[in-house]
């Protein structure tokens, strides 16, 4: 994908979390410019300017510094909306003492579910195959 532009030129970032713990995450980031040794002399200065600043946007947004209007037009608004919404959720909580009820069943389905296909994968076995239907757009709940 394409998530933003140096010095008006494409850049294809590929990019994502590896959880390490509750509460933090190790991000693994491939960009792929293709360029000249002039081309990189541009671009290379604004990519390495920009990756300093990420998560100094995403905690000021937390705090309420900033509002995300304000960073729209950042060239790494991609990786501080997915910061602010990881960031932002906090640590995992501990639910065992959690009380859910009749209408939380989606939210129960939903665990058996992740409980069922992460315990088919612990067995070495692949994860169940989900197809969307192709009317699902057309669908309409009553």
């Amino acid at each position: 994908r394409d998530y933003g532009h140096a010095a008006g030129e494409p850049i294809q970032h590929l990019f994502f979390y590896v959880p390490i713990d509750d509460v933090s995450h190790y991000h693994v980031r491939i960009d792929s410019i293709g360029f000249t040794e002039q081309r990189k002399a541009r671009i290379m200065p604004r990519i390495r300017d920009t990756r300093s600043s990420v998560q100094d946007e995403i905690m000021a947004i937390l705090a309420g510094d900033k509002s995300i209007d304000q960073v729209l037009d950042h060239p790494e608004i991609v990786r501080i909306q997915d910061g602010v919404a990881i960031v932002g959720q906090g640590a995992i909580a501990e639910r065992s003492g959690e009380r859910l009820g009749t209408s939380d069943a989606a939210v129960i389905l939903l665990r058996q579910v992740w409980l069922r296909e992460l315990a088919t994968l612990a067995e070495g076995n692949p994860p169940t195959l989900v197809v969307r239907p192709e009317n699902l757009d057309n669908m309409q709940t009553k």
